[in-house]
């Protein structure tokens, strides 16, 4: 198994660990805000989505995201630490 087909298997596990922890959740609990400090656990499961595009793009396929000015910051970087 090559590093890109090693990365693919290892984020499909991933993705199919968490919908299992996320899978007894009706609609209704994917998007209550529990608390003023915490995100409903649909946008926590969204945002594991967009880190997890940014990580592939810059880190493995070595390009800038399309995107640019997340957070104010001109260009989006992720920054990860090893």
């Amino acid at each position: 198994m090559d590093l890109k087909e090693r990365i693919a298997a290892d984020l499909d596990e991933a993705r199919r660990r968490t919908h299992e922890l996320l899978a007894p959740l009706d609609d209704e609990r994917l998007t209550t805000q529990y608390d003023q400090l915490m995100s409903p656990p649909v946008w926590d499961y969204a945002h594991i989505g967009v880190f997890e595009e940014l990580w592939l793009v810059q880190t493995v396929g070595r390009q800038r995201p399309a995107a640019r000015g997340c957070g104010g910051t001109p260009p989006c970087r992720l920054k990860l630490s090893g």
